[in-house]
């Protein structure tokens, strides 16, 4: 939200931008990934100490501490910016959708963020949900 104010909302390909679009509407942090360019298992985990990772627009991002998504490679993502790894390309044909909701969500609500971000992704890019994941309380 702080960005689409700051700088206006900038289009990027269809994919990202229906996802900033839901990511505003929903007000949560929304990161959308190419499959092709991830490890099939991925762990939202703290940054390790010393850790890094190239954003998409290439700046060298601080994952130390913070909140991230990795795989096997390394860091994916985070609530706050992305890895230039798996960003959405033209040749794209499989995405990860990945909602950062906050600590403490209840699950009705949870599972509300999650239909409307399937939704939208079946309405505009007749898209077929094939795995939804998610963490519990005690993970």
């Amino acid at each position: 939200i702080r960005r689409c104010l700051e700088k206006d909302f900038i289009r990027i390909n269809p994919v990202v931008d229906v996802n900033n679009v839901l990511s505003i509407r929903l007000r949560v942090p929304l990161g959308v990934y190419d499959l092709d360019h991830m490890a099939s298992a991925c762990t939202y985990r703290i940054g390790y100490a010393g850790e890094t990772y190239a954003t998409i627009s290439q700046m060298v991002k601080n994952a130390d501490g913070k909140l991230v998504l990795a795989d096997s490679s390394g860091v994916i993502g985070s609530p706050v910016a992305d890895s230039g790894r798996a960003e959405i390309r033209e040749e794209t044909t499989g995405v990860a959708v990945v909602a950062y909701l906050p600590f403490g969500i209840g699950r009705v609500e949870a599972e509300h963020i999650n239909e409307e971000i399937e939704a939208a992704f079946v309405r505009y890019f007749r898209a077929t949900p094939t795995q939804r994941v998610g963490l519990s309380k005690d993970e």
